[in-house]
């Protein structure tokens, strides 16, 4: 519940009993919460804050051995224009640590104070692909098993699809600019595109049908309405490179899905599908296909542990409700203190 609605249930100003809260009940201005919030902060060498003009403050608000297990999660998260890294414990829910950086080398500083003992103790970590993000597994946990979310994966997939749509979107919209320059000429096209002022049997236009189309190619087939079917039917006829990448990536996202009998029989599945992009030589997918080598170890991971990110991404959701609650953040500290409070305290629910 909000302050403002307390107010209005008790008769007393909002704000005051905000203030109240934080100078009297959280116990925010108590001499040990105070040291405790900065006691492992760093700087960052290579960024100047522009209102002081000395080196960036890193905030390391939580740093809590304690709350170091098995199976940890590394995520990062925005926070009033920051990039913060999250470090959590999927099994107690717990934050271990909570930086205000993504650079790995203020991390690898950073968690360095956590005794070896301690990092030992995980065995998988789960991540996305950033690059940061690797060499911190690779030098403080070279002996967990690092595995690749397999929501970013996913994610990056459709990326390269929805990629393609917006090329030829693009070439429409570059043949109408030019085409107005250029009166004189009739029938002026610079690509193959259909013509932008035909409608189809469902009524929309070439513009039309590319734009809307977004949200179908998040789905299977299965999943879509009539008025996407039809969409759809126009959008392969005309475009007939989206439909082979929509369907590679249909079955690149059944591979994720589907139960394999080994990592080894998942990877020759994943190979058969290489094999098959390489045919299509559209660029999206190539790049796509390049991404996935390189990572290829830490998304086969998966099929060994079936650990994913997705603890951490609702990590991320409740940490945003908190900032909505709180109509934003306008005490740094205060902040970092609730944070600590309700997401790294053992005694916090």
């Amino acid at each position: 519940m909000s302050f403002a609605l307390c107010g209005q249930a008790f008769g007393i100003a909002g704000k005051k009993i905000a203030v109240w809260y934080r100078n009297v009940l959280s116990g925010f201005t108590n001499p040990e919460a105070q040291k405790g919030l900065h006691l492992n902060d760093t700087v960052d060498q290579t960024l100047v804050d522009r209102k002081t003009g000395k080196t960036k403050i890193v905030y390391v608000p939580i740093l809590n051995p304690e709350n170091f297990g098995e199976d940890m999660a590394l995520d990062d998260k925005n926070i009033d224009g920051e990039g913060y890294t999250i470090l959590s414990n999927k099994k107690t829910g717990k934050i271990a640590m909570m930086a205000s950086t993504t650079k790995h080398h203020i991390l690898e500083e950073i968690l360095s104070k956590v005794p070896v003992a301690v990092r030992c103790k995980v065995k998988t970590l789960s991540r996305d692909l950033a690059e940061s993000y690797d060499w911190l597994a690779r030098s403080m946990f070279f002996w967990a098993q690092s595995v690749a979310d397999k929501f970013h994966i996913v994610k990056m997939a459709l990326e390269a699809l929805q990629d393609i749509r917006v090329r030829y979107r693009q070439e429409i919209l570059t043949t109408e600019r030019e085409g107005k320059k250029d009166k004189t000429k009739k029938n002026h096209r610079t690509s193959s595109a259909p013509k932008r002022t035909s409608r189809y049997e469902n009524g929309e236009t070439i513009k039309e049908v590319l734009a809307k189309s977004r949200y179908l190619l998040f789905s299977f087939s299965s999943a879509w309405r009539e008025s996407q079917l039809a969409r759809a039917k126009i959008l392969f006829r005309e475009f007939p490179e989206i439909k082979t990448a929509y369907n590679c990536i249909c079955r690149f996202r059944m591979w994720y899905q589907k139960k394999h009998a080994s990592t080894d029989v998942a990877r020759e599945e994943l190979y058969g599908w290489y094999a098959t992009v390489l045919q299509t030589k559209i660029p999206e997918l190539l790049n796509l296909v390049s991404s996935l080598k390189r990572h290829e170890d830490i998304i086969l991971n998966y099929f060994a542990t079936h650990q994913t990110n997705a603890f951490a991404e609702s990590l991320n959701s409740r940490i945003s409700a908190c900032i909505r609650m709180c109509f934003g953040i306008r005490d740094i500290d205060f902040f970092h203190f609730r944070i600590k409070k309700y997401f790294s305290d053992p005694l916090a629910l």
